[in-house]
């Protein structure tokens, strides 16, 4: 007959062995929210967002573009998850204008009625076209990646630091 000890023993020893298997799965090691996946997911989005914009004519990547964004939805700060809401947006209304409300497009015409506006002499009209989008895409997407960047880069000691320090010390990295 086993004694009741060596069964107890067995059993802490295996799920000690199933922990120590499962801490060395590199799908386990990396959790939602530290700096490598949000990495990893921050790159992920600025990959299909770039496909979307830039190969619209073949496909329009949109898919790819929602499914990245919820990545960063489910990993990032309240600052870059409405800076990646914003180019989610804007690469929406460029790759697919039936991906977003007639609202959103409607103030995305209203923004190239602004600059056709900004052109006061009559020789120089201006007529918008698919290099303007891409500009403000760009514009979007140099935004999101400053503050992914900065995301990344953010240490538990820098909230010790002084504000202009603090900042100083972010614009140098």
């Amino acid at each position: 007959m086993a004694e009741p000890v060596s069964q107890v023993s067995t059993l802490a020893i295996r799920q000690f062995a199933q922990l120590a298997q499962m801490a060395s799965n590199p799908l386990t090691v990396v959790k939602h929210g530290r700096r490598e996946d949000r990495a990893a997911a921050y790159d992920r989005f600025i990959q299909a967002c770039s496909r979307a914009v830039r190969d619209r004519s073949e496909h329009d990547g949109i898919g790819e573009v929602w499914a990245a964004w919820q990545a960063v939805n489910l990993r990032a700060s309240a600052q870059v998850r409405a800076s990646a809401a914003e180019l989610a947006q804007r690469v929406m209304a460029t790759a697919d204008s039936r991906a977003v409300g007639e609202r959103e497009r409607l103030v995305y015409d209203e923004e190239a009625a602004k600059k056709a506006a900004a052109y006061d002499r009559a020789d120089l009209a201006y007529h918008p076209s698919d290099d303007d989008d891409e500009v403000s895409f760009v514009s979007q997407l140099t935004h999101f990646v400053t503050l992914a960047r900065h995301d990344l880069l953010y240490r538990w000691w820098h909230g010790l630091m002084p504000g202009p320090l603090r900042r100083w010390y972010q614009k140098r990295l």
